[in-house]
């Protein structure tokens, strides 16, 4: 049974930890976008685990181990990715990054890089991004007045750089989503109004915030893998048993033929042997045969054919000779003949 101070210290731990559990949980998804929520559930962290008066000494350590390995974190060469994640994000924008102004600055410079790109590859059709987009969206009378004020002088004037801090500051200026909207779904009602930087949300979005969803795909992998790997190892063995049965079936008719055939060969001597007694045979011939036939053992001659009789005995020439003892067999009389020539 535990004692009062190793619960209290499971009590410290599940204090410190069960934030991580949660925030672990929810990046590890899959059909929603997580990169976004790094930076800012890394501000929650960072918060919940500050050194509080009521806590244990052991429960500030543990604080204290986790903090220090979270912040090298904090100079990754990805976190410039996790905060134009966020800040392309409605319902972070750039609430919960320290550094405002430089990232402002970085996506500015990759919103002008979108605009002089987009200019340059449509020189004939093109004064700005956002002008040109609502001019392909308008509908009904937008198409015969300017509504938009996009024949202003002012505003054709505006340079990339330009155009884009507007269009970064519209987008700050928006009224803030709610966290139980999905961002996909924001974006998808109002791109059109942001042209250049709907491209980066549609680059920044897409990222995984945790490697967890790539290792569930790859252990499905490795998974579908092994089964496919145990299906061909049981239908291996399957063939393997249905050869062994075929082998012992076939083991089993050589058998039975063999037997078949022994019991030929054997009701063959003992009919001959009968007949070379009733003939006047040399005494103990029939049982000079039976031992020659069990010296030699029993051959195994094959299925007889129809046409040809049963195959010749080994061991014996033409007309039942056996050369090795000089003797010879007498041919095979019918019984009629004997009687009527007696």
């Amino acid at each position: 049974m535990l004692e009062e101070n190793e619960i209290s210290a499971l009590e410290d731990f599940t204090t410190a930890t069960e934030l991580l559990e949660d925030i672990t949980s929810s990046l590890s998804g899959e059909q929603y976008t997580t990169a976004s929520a790094v930076l800012p559930l890394y501000m929650k962290i960072k918060n919940n685990l500050q050194n509080k008066d009521e806590d244990s000494s052991l429960l500030k350590s543990i604080k204290s181990e986790i903090l220090e390995s979270l912040n090298k974190y904090e100079s990754h060469p990805m976190s410039s990715n996790l905060q134009l994640s966020a800040l392309c994000d409605p319902r972070f924008r750039l609430n919960f990054i320290e550094s405002l102004e430089e990232v402002k600055k970085l996506a500015v410079a990759k919103m002008r890089n979108i605009y002089t790109t987009q200019k340059t590859s449509n020189p004939d059709n093109f004064e700005n991004i956002e002008t040109w987009t609502k001019e392909q969206n308008k509908k009904g009378l937008a198409k015969f007045f300017d509504v938009f004020g996009s024949n202003s002088n002012s505003e054709n004037t505006r340079n990339p750089s330009q155009e884009a801090e507007k269009e970064l500051n519209e987008y700050l200026s928006m009224p803030r989503v709610s966290f139980e909207h999905d961002p996909l779904d924001w974006w998808k009602v109002h791109y059109e109004s942001f042209p250049s930087l709907k491209v980066l949300a549609r680059k920044y979005l897409c990222i995984q915030g945790s490697s967890v969803a790539s290792e569930r795909v790859f252990s499905s992998g490795l998974r579908h893998m092994e089964e496919q790997s145990s299906m061909i190892q049981r239908e291996r063995e399957l063939r393997r048993e249905e050869e062994i049965r075929r082998e012992e079936s076939r083991r089993a008719e050589e058998m039975l033929l063999r037997q078949q055939q022994e019991e030929i060969l054997r009701n063959d001597l003992r009919r001959r042997q009968e007949e070379s007694m009733m003939m006047g045979g040399p005494p103990g011939y029939g049982e000079m045969m039976d031992r020659d036939v069990s010296l030699r053992g029993l051959p195994n001659l094959g299925p007889p054919s129809p046409s040809k009789g049963l195959p010749p005995i080994a061991g014996y020439g033409r007309n039942g000779t056996i050369p090795e003892l000089g003797m010879g067999m007498p041919p095979v009389r019918s019984l009629f003949t004997i009687f009527y020539f007696q």
